[in-house]
């Protein structure tokens, strides 16, 4: 929902020529922290679901197939915080 949300404001800020430019600029801002926060919230989930990933794991090992749904789930968390941070950045380039 938080991706939709963006989506549609982004496109509301873009394509309104009308709109004063601090209220674009406040939009802006906005969907930053929308973005960031949405990235956290995921990275946070994704964590807690770690003993779920390390339980497949310990299947996987015992029927004697790959094991990487720990590893890809950590790296996908630790992508997502990337994102915030990067998103934080970006919000305060003026």
């Amino acid at each position: 929902m938080v991706d939709t949300l963006g989506l549609s404001l982004s496109a509301s800020v873009r394509g309104s020529s009308s709109l004063p430019p601090s209220t674009k600029q406040k939009l802006k801002h906005n969907m930053g922290l929308f973005n960031i926060l949405g990235s956290v919230v995921s990275a946070t989930v994704k964590t807690a679901l770690t003993p779920v990933a390390v339980v497949k794991d310990v299947y996987n090992i015992a029927v004697d197939n790959e094991v990487d749904a720990t590893q890809n789930l950590l790296g996908s968390a630790v992508e997502d915080l990337e994102d915030a941070w990067d998103e934080t950045g970006d919000m305060f380039d003026a």
